[in-house]
C-alpha cells in the first residue's frame, strides 16, 4: 500500500511539474509577443501563396501501408489579424500525389480553415504556429490504380495541416514565410478508408492588403 501511495504521489508531482512548465512556456511566449515589435496590426488582411513539398508520405489503405513518392502542392491563402497574436483565415491545398507502386498522379484539393499564432522574435522576424482543418477531394483516374482499385475513383473526406515556422518581413507589406509540420488527407468513399499523411514543408510570400 505504501508503495502504491508513493507512486501516486510521484505521479501527482510529475503532473504538477509538467503543468507548471507548460504555464511558464505559455507566459514566456505571451510576454515575447507583447514585448516584441510586431509587424502585424489588428484588422490587417493578408494574401499569399506557398509551394509545398510532401516528404516521407505514407498511404494507409484499410490498414495496409505503402510509401508515397515526393508530393508537390500549391497553397493560396488568406489571413485576417484578429489580434496582434492571432490570425484566422483559410487556404486551398492543390497537390499531386502517388504511391511508390507507380499509379498515375492524383490531384488532391483541400479547402481548409486555419488559425495562426504569431510571436515576434526580432524586429523583422516572427515565430508562427499554424493549424488548418477542412475537407478534401481526390481526383479519380481512368486507369485502375496499382495501390487499390478504389484509389482510381474520386474520393471525399477531411484534411489537416499543423506545424510551425518563421515569417521574415521584407518591408511594411511583404513577408516571406517558411513552415514545416504534419499534413494529412483522409477519405472514406465506399466505406474503404484511404489516408495519406507525412511531413510537409511550405515556403512562399504573402502581402498585406
Amino acid at each position: 500500500m505504501r508503495r502504491g501511495a508513493s507512486a501516486r504521489v510521484a505521479m501527482g508531482e510529475g503532473t504538477r511539474r509538467w503543468w507548471a512548465r507548460a504555464v511558464a512556456l505559455a507566459a514566456a511566449l505571451l510576454g515575447l509577443a507583447s514585448a516584441g515589435e510586431a509587424r502585424a496590426e489588428v484588422g490587417d488582411d493578408w494574401v499569399g501563396v506557398g509551394g509545398q513539398l510532401g516528404l516521407f508520405g505514407l498511404f494507409n489503405v484499410d490498414g495496409e501501408l505503402t510509401h508515397g513518392e515526393l508530393a508537390f502542392a500549391v497553397l493560396p491563402a488568406y489571413d485576417h489579424d484578429v489580434t496582434r497574436v492571432l490570425s484566422v483565415g483559410g487556404e486551398l491545398l492543390a497537390g499531386w500525389v502517388r504511391s511508390e507502386r507507380g499509379e498515375d498522379h492524383h490531384l488532391i484539393l483541400s479547402p481548409m480553415l486555419r488559425g495562426r499564432l504569431r510571436f515576434p522574435l526580432a524586429e523583422d522576424v516572427e515565430v508562427e504556429l499554424l493549424l488548418a482543418l477542412g475537407l478534401t477531394w481526390w481526383e479519380g483516374t481512368d486507369a485502375e490504380a496499382a495501390l487499390s482499385p478504389a484509389f482510381a475513383e474520386a474520393r471525399f473526406g477531411w484534411s489537416l495541416r499543423a506545424g510551425g515556422g518563421i515569417a521574415y518581413h521584407l518591408d511594411g507589406r511583404w513577408a516571406l514565410t517558411l513552415d514545416a509540420g504534419y499534413g494529412m488527407s483522409s477519405t472514406w468513399t465506399d466505406d474503404l478508408p484511404i489516408t495519406i499523411d507525412g511531413f510537409v514543408i511550405t515556403l512562399g510570400p504573402r502581402v498585406r492588403l
